[in-house]
């Protein structure tokens, strides 16, 4: 059976990709503040301060889930059943 080569280490996401995303993060921002139209005066900013930082908590997720992925197979849990207790039924 041949043996097979094991595969290079996931490592998440390179620089380049990082930077390119938190760029697309701030870019979207800019738009919204620059030519958007306020919600409701107040609730503007903080609006855009969650999508700040809901762009930047996905990218850091995406990153460790593609880096996790290569530490080796997942396996699905060992499921143990406890043995069940029939009631015996009494012959009459």
């Amino acid at each position: 059976m041949p043996t097979r080569e094991p595969s290079p280490p996931a490592r998440g996401l390179d620089r380049i990709e990082i930077a390119l995303f938190v760029f697309g993060v701030f870019a979207m921002a800019f738009i919204m503040l620059a030519f958007g139209q306020p919600l409701a005066g107040e609730t503007y900013l903080p609006v855009v301060a969650v999508r700040i930082v809901g762009g930047l908590g996905f990218i850091w997720w995406f990153h460790r889930h593609l880096a996790a992925r290569g530490t080796g197979p997942h396996t699905k849990a060992k499921v143990t059943r406890l043995p069940s207790r029939r009631r015996q039924t009494r012959d009459s």
